[in-house]
């Protein structure tokens, strides 16, 4: 009998928007060739939560979303840290892998413009 696999705590995001003509585009990202696992494969920007995603110095830098409102968005199964600690490295990924980000500075002006910008 085999072990029983335990899946590690991932995060993933769709970023889509609406087409003139109809329909969406839909962002995505294709793994490198050479990977083991998915080599090649079309994939929504993703990957582990790291420990660092749910810490308290993370959580200071959040705006928006409490850590009871992301558990409770997420099902309410895990913790409120979880939980929050999941949007953070979703987004993160988002970032790492292709340079959108939703990042704000401390007046929450000029990172936002920018990103604004590279939305548009």
């Amino acid at each position: 009998m085999s072990d029983l696999a335990v899946p590690s705590k991932a995060s993933t995001t769709i970023v889509a928007r609406p087409k003139s003509e109809g329909g969406f585009e839909v962002l995505m990202t294709r793994r490198h060739q050479q990977l083991q696992f998915l080599g090649g494969y079309l994939v929504f920007p993703g990957g582990g939560m790291e420990k660092q995603d749910y810490s308290e110095k993370m959580f200071s830098r959040c705006r928006g979303l409490s850590q009871p409102e992301a558990q409770e968005q997420l099902g309410g199964a895990m913790s409120p840290d979880v939980a929050l600690g999941h949007w953070v490295a979703a987004v993160r990924e988002l970032f790492e892998e292709t340079g959108v980000h939703f990042f704000v500075d401390q007046s929450d002006q000029a990172a936002r413009r920018e990103v604004q910008e590279r939305l548009a």
